[in-house]
């Protein structure tokens, strides 16, 4: 009977069985944190998944109470209970190296658990010290992960590129620009030098365009400076826009004439990686402050705002 001394005793003892259940289960649950700014927020949700599973399927006494992926400019660590720290390879990319480094270190755990013996100070200053050979690229086999739905999902959204601090490089391109009569329309090529962090870059562009029409000789000469946001300067990014302001010069040898105007440009970049490179295709917009105009013979004047097609390739330095 449950109003029995017997019956309040078990009670009691069943009580007691789960708060100790469930005080080992919240002990064992292990803490990942992720001091790393250079991953994306669904890299994080799948290093945390991924994992949550490694950790899960090893044995309860084995597992570590806090897991800490830590990325400085000296390189990255995954620390686990602040003692046992493992180097992550980052050209297998910070997801998959730092679950190779938790795979390692789960089973140098479990070894030293069968012998009897915890890994000493030395091992884990040499595990902390010593990174993989150079020439030696260890694969984790995924297909043995426990299966999860939302693993897959998280994986398939994240990109494993790592996102450098430091973005940047050297572009050449071509400018096509229409214009009225006699310049009719102006083509030549551009460079950019942009220099920046995560996704934003400061720009600078200089372009020369040759008209074509009945003005002979004449020329556009732009000199800008801006910024950028993603493509084409930051690496593995597919869309970007820039936002510029300079000086533009039209330029009519055969009238000895040289006039100037201030412009302000807004670019809308689309880019694709081919190897170190990103070729990319853009629209820019650019405003005239005061168009240029020569009445000298047929007059020449340029339009207070145009519609540039720009083709190149931009070399992301890494």
């Amino acid at each position: 009977m449950s109003g029995s001394p017997k019956g309040r005793v078990a009670g009691w003892a069943a009580v007691a069985v789960l708060a100790v259940s469930s005080a080992a289960r919240a002990q064992s649950a292990t803490q990942l944190l992720i001091d790393c700014p250079e991953l994306r927020t669904t890299q994080a949700d799948e290093f945390r998944a991924r994992a949550r599973l490694l950790i899960n399927s090893s044995r309860t006494e084995h597992r570590p109470q806090r897991v800490q992926l830590h990325c400085t400019v000296e390189g990255i660590r995954l620390l686990l209970d602040q003692t046992d720290a493992a180097p992550v390879d980052r050209r297998l990319g910070i997801v998959e190296g730092a679950l190779d480094a938790l795979q390692a270190a789960l089973d140098r755990r479990s070894v030293a658990a069968e012998a009897g013996r915890n890994p000493s100070p030395v091992e884990a200053r040499h595990t902390r010290h010593t990174a993989p050979p150079a020439r030696t690229v260890l694969r984790r086999d995924v297909s043995s992960e426990p299966h999860d739905p939302r693993v897959q999902r998280l994986r398939e959204r994240s990109a494993e590129r790592v996102r450098p601090w430091a973005i940047g490089g050297l572009g050449l391109g071509l400018t096509l620009e229409p214009l009225s009569t006699p310049l009719d329309f102006g083509i030549g090529p551009r460079l950019d030098v942009a220099l920046g962090a995560g996704r934003v870059a400061l720009v600078a562009s200089e372009a020369l365009r040759l008209t074509v029409g009945p003005e002979p000789d004449a020329k556009l000469l732009d000199a800008q400076a801006g910024v950028g946001y993603g493509a084409p300067f930051a690496y593995g990014e597919h869309w970007g826009a820039m936002i510029v302001v300079g000086l533009q010069w039209l330029v009519l040898p055969t009238r000895d004439q040289t006039l100037q105007t201030h412009v302000v440009g807004l670019a809308l970049r689309s880019a694709t990686e081919l190897g170190p490179t990103n070729l990319w295709l853009g629209l820019d917009g650019l405003l005239r402050t005061s168009p240029p105009r020569s009445d000298d013979g047929t007059p020449v004047v340029l339009p207070p705002a145009s519609l540039l097609l720009c083709i190149g390739g931009f070399f992301v330095a890494q």
